[in-house]
């Protein structure tokens, strides 16, 4: 049991590190989102990754594309938010 804990604390931080390198790249539009989106990786591993590069690099500071998320997107995002202020906690 502890090795299945071990591979998915291991996924959960290598999908962190890798948002995290985008974020020092591409920092977000709200400071508060450099933070959120990597501490989503622990706990959301591959989705918090497929999520990340999906919304939210989409408000990116450098990112001139439009926002055309539709509102599962953005309640997802906003709820992540949420869900990452309360992991440290």
């Amino acid at each position: 049991m502890s090795t299945i804990s071990v591979i998915a604390l291991a996924i959960g931080l290598l999908c962190s590190l890798i948002i995290t390198i985008d974020i020092l790249r591409h920092p977000q539009m709200m400071k508060i989102m450099n933070v959120v989106w990597p501490i989503n990786g622990w706990f959301m591993g591959p989705v918090a990754l497929w999520t990340y590069y999906k919304w939210g690099r989409l408000k990116s500071k450098d990112n001139d594309k439009e926002d055309h998320r539709g509102r599962p997107a953005k309640v997802f995002v906003s709820t992540s938010h949420c869900s990452a202020g309360c992991t440290p906690g």
